[in-house]
């Protein structure tokens, strides 16, 4: 993938993927613990991490010596590399140019970590992603335009049968990051695209690769997909547009219109809808691809920020309800909040982590009644009229 490439010089992004070994930690134990992070690099540690990386590029590829190498001393999940515009090659690419005052020579260049960390804050590590066994440590070759070309086509057709990196430079690697390794290759951009489409493929999310692919792409034409629960989305104008259906709506009009409402069926077939559509919204915000919500025709309920709001009417018998009712799902936490007024109930649901907060922002403007809060760990419902309703207390 080139993150320049006008005039006479161009600049080709690649990537180092280290499979690490959870068993083991390497050889100093720096492992920071499940959910954590390596260290960033000194720029010491850096540049001899990019010295060692260098080497075993020269003993692929030949004509990479015309050319300069520049990293980031940190490894980083793929969703963070894989973002619309690619910001973490685009700031190495910058900083490669600021720093490099030799003109178009070749050299190493490699950004580690100060007193006030990177340089450019989209070269850390986002910490918001939780530590996976796939770790990525950014890379650009930049130099003359059509060198560049014809040695990214190389590299396209390299990697997969030779990138693997040398055992002294892995070994390095499991000493400076403290974790253990099990592999380590050189990949392209549309190596690592083509992995994460067979990783989602093979649990049944590929729509879910097809709007990633849609973003990183910057597809002109818009695209419109289903999945087998029913979820819809669409790929338009820069953003995923995510229809959000209501229990309510759902229940009676949606994919679960067709679902008994005996036991724990019909609550069971929405929360499943929801994990996975919690699943594209969680897998797409860590790509940095813009999320717009709209609802179905017929939903009778308003977006506002990170939740949606309904209105529903009054539970047939409001005698004992409590006056907020949390409906929620083993594995999946609080799908909806039921608040019960005077007039009416209001259903809340979260779109987004921050969701939940606004919500109870919201519920502190009500003026609400009924008793307490129930928390009766399911989604409360009425068999009659397949609608949410107020938990009763016994």
């Amino acid at each position: 993938m080139f993150v320049r490439s006008s005039g006479e010089r161009a600049a080709f992004a690649f990537a180092v993927a280290v499979e690490t070994d959870p068993a083991r930690t390497g050889p100093e134990g720096k492992d920071p613990g499940p959910g954590g992070r390596p260290p960033i690099l000194t720029p010491g540690d850096a540049q001899q991490m990019l010295a060692h990386l260098a080497a075993d590029l020269k003993s692929m590829l030949h004509d990479i010596r015309k050319c300069r190498l520049a990293t980031a001393g940190a490894v980083f999940d793929q969703c963070q590399l894989l973002r619309p515009g690619a910001p973490v090659f685009s700031a190495l690419a910058r900083l490669a140019d600021s720093a490099a005052t030799d003109g178009g020579s070749p050299g190493l260049i490699a950004v580690g970590s100060g007193d006030n960390g990177m340089p450019d804050a989209v070269l850390e590590p986002d910490r918001r992603i939780p530590r996976g066994l796939l770790q990525l440590i950014p890379l650009i070759v930049e130099g003359p335009r059509e060198l560049l070309e014809d040695l990214a086509q190389e590299m396209e057709h390299r990697f997969l049968a030779e990138g693997q990196l040398s055992a002294h430079t892995a070994s390095w690697l499991e000493a400076v990051f403290g974790y253990g390794v099990a592999h380590a290759r050189f990949m392209t951009m549309t190596d690592l695209n083509a992995m994460l489409r067979l990783q989602l493929e093979h649990f049944g999310y590929l729509p879910l690769w097809e709007l990633v692919d849609a973003a990183l792409t910057e597809r002109q034409a818009a695209l419109e997909l289903t999945t087998d629960r029913g979820g819809h989305y669409r790929w338009l104008a820069g953003s995923v547009w995510i229809t959000f259906e209501s229990f309510d709506h759902w229940s009676n009009h949606g994919l679960g219109q067709a679902t008994e409402a005996q036991g724990d069926t019909l609550p069971r077939g929405y929360a499943e809808w929801s994990r996975e559509l919690r699943r594209y919204t969680s897998t797409l915000s860590a790509h940095a691809i813009p999320l717009q919500f709209e609802l179905p025709e017929g939903c009778q309920g308003e977006v506002v920020d990170n939740f949606l709001f309904e209105e529903a009417p009054l539970s047939d018998d409001p005698e004992n309800l409590a006056a907020i009712t949390e409906h929620s799902w083993p594995d999946l936490g609080i799908v909806a909040i039921t608040a019960q007024t005077a007039g009416s109930l209001r259903h809340y649901y979260p779109l987004a982590p921050q969701g939940l907060n606004d919500i109870h922002e919201a519920l502190r403007e009500l003026d609400l009644t009924g008793d307490g809060v129930a928390f009766p760990g399911r989604i409360e419902y009425s068999r009659t009229n397949r609608r949410l309703r107020a938990a009763a207390f016994e």
